[in-house]
C-alpha cells in the first residue's frame, strides 16, 4: 500500500522557488554560515587551555601527545601565562566571528521602514532593543 500520494518532485518545487528567493543573498548566506561554524568551533576549544592549566600544570598528569615538547618544558609561571594567552585570543577570536556573524546576518535596511515612524510608536510597539539599533 502506497501512502505517499504526491510525487518527490511535486513536493520539492515549493522549496526550489522559496530557496530562488534567497538566490540575491547566497554569498552572504555563506559567509554567515562559515562565521557560525568557526564560532561554535572556537567556543568547543574554550575548555582546552582550563583543562591543561588545571590537569597538567597545576596538577601533576603528563602532557598530550600532542603538545610541543618546548612547551612541557617551560616554568609552571610561564605555562600559565601561555595557557592564559591562548584562552584570551580563543575568546577574541569567537567574540569577532560572532560579532561579524550578527553584523553580516542583519539586513543592509533593517531601520528604513521605520524612519516616518514616531519614537513613541517604536519604543510602544517594538521595545528598547529596536530604539538603540536604529537610532542614529
Amino acid at each position: 500500500m502506497n501512502l505517499c500520494c504526491c510525487s518527490v518532485s511535486s513536493l520539492m518545487k515549493p522549496l526550489l522557488r522559496t530557496l530562488s528567493y534567497f538566490r540575491p543573498d547566497a554569498g552572504r548566506i555563506w559567509v554567515v554560515l562559515a562565521l557560525l561554524l568557526a564560532s561554535v568551533g572556537l567556543n568547543v576549544l574554550k575548555p582546552w587551555p582550563l583543562a591543561l592549566l588545571v590537569d597538567n600544570v597545576l596538577g601533576k598528569k603528563p602532557y598530550p601527545a600532542w603538545a610541543p615538547e618546548i612547551v612541557k618544558n617551560w616554568n609552571a609561571l610561564t605555562q600559565i601565562t601561555a595557557i592564559a594567552l591562548a584562552l584570551l585570543v580563543i575568546s577574541l577570536v569567537q567574540a569577532v566571528c560572532s560579532a561579524f556573524q550578527t553584523y553580516i546576518s542583519r539586513p543592509n535596511d533593517v531601520c528604513a521602514h521605520r524612519h516616518p515612524l514616531t519614537f513613541l510608536f517604536i519604543a510602544t510597539k517594538r521595545g528598547q532593543v529596536e530604539i538603540v539599533v536604529c537610532a542614529d
